[in-house]
């Protein structure tokens, strides 16, 4: 059976009919799956994050010394109390927060960056999606994966409560 041109391809068939498709018109013919909703999955992320807003203080941008202006859906939550850590000047501590990106929406969580040994316990699909000391990018987020997050931002509260950060 001889290969047929689909008439919303392109590409022009040479004069002697091969058998075969070129590559670039298998390439080129291919639909890309669509990238799941980084909506929803940051309005997931948000419920859970604003669970556990109590105590802290939610901004909907990133507080920034500098003069960085970003228009990403974003969602962060930060310490009441003023903390100088280090030489760093007092400011509230950063505890987590989500920023929407293209193909999917950065979890930024400051506990497992400041205490590595208190969460390694994370499961190995976590693990997975860990890019960075505290940044994990999330594309599709499971009723198990929203689970673990949650308790991990309440493990890092009680942690820095403990240590008088927030």
């Amino acid at each position: 059976m001889a290969w047929e041109r689909p008439a919303s391809c392109p590409w022009q068939v040479a004069a002697t009919q091969d058998t075969n498709p070129p590559l670039s018109a298998i390439y080129h013919t291919m639909k890309a799956a669509a990238p799941p909703s980084m909506t929803q999955t940051f309005r997931s992320l948000k419920r859970v994050i604003s669970d556990a807003k109590s105590g802290l203080r939610p901004r909907e941008t990133y507080l920034t010394t500098g003069p960085k202006v970003t228009d990403k859906r974003q969602y962060h939550l930060y310490g009441t109390k003023m903390v100088s850590i280090g030489r760093t000047p007092a400011r509230p501590t950063y505890v987590v927060g989500i920023i929407q990106q293209k193909h999917a929406v950065g979890l930024y969580f400051m506990p497992i960056y400041s205490h590595p040994k208190e969460f390694s316990d994370l499961s190995p699909t976590l693990r997975k999606m860990r890019t960075g000391k505290s940044c994990f990018n999330i594309r599709a987020l499971t009723p198990e994966i929203e689970k673990e997050i949650g308790r991990m931002i309440r493990q890092g509260k009680t942690l820095y409560r403990r240590l008088g950060w927030i």
